[in-house]
């Protein structure tokens, strides 16, 4: 049995053993002029918090700069749905309603060397990130989304 085992393992293309290198991510927030200083500073909270999210997603790494980065990723919007009276006599126990967050995803590979046949092509998506009660799971919620459109995109 262990035999068979280590023959399998011996046996195997070093190509499919090896994991394809994680994909940086640089995540933003959009400050428009118009923006007053809550507005900004929510938009800074639910951009580290999608940070913070996608470091936990396999194949994913968050970078500190854009130059680093596969794909940018900017917060535009984040939003709170009241969902109204609790459900237990009207007492709200836990936060209810819906956490919004809105983003903006481009994918642009980095290129070492000439690109071949088989080069990514560059693609651009909005997204949103929907949780209930908190935004840390809306951000969680946000990160699983953008992981799958990575994975749809890349090589």
């Amino acid at each position: 049995m262990l035999s068979v085992f280590l023959v399998a393992i011996l046996t195997t293309p070093v190509g499919l053993l090896a994991k394809p290198p994680a994909i940086g991510v640089y995540v933003t927030s959009s400050r428009a002029a118009s923006a007053s200083g809550n507005e900004a500073s929510g938009l800074e909270d639910a951009a580290r918090e999608l940070r913070q999210a996608i470091a936990h997603r396999k194949g994913l790494r968050v970078v500190d700069t854009p130059e680093l980065a596969d794909v940018q990723v900017e917060v535009t919007n984040r939003e709170q749905r009241d969902a109204g009276a609790g459900g237990y006599g009207g007492i709200k126990l836990t936060p209810l309603g819906e956490m919004i967050i809105r983003f903006h995803a481009k994918f642009t590979p980095r290129k070492n060397g000439a690109p071949g046949k088989d080069a990514p092509q560059d693609a651009e998506v909005d997204l949103k990130g929907i949780g209930p009660g908190y935004w840390s799971r809306a951000a969680k919620d946000g990160a699983e989304r953008l992981s799958k459109w990575v994975a749809d995109h890349r090589p």
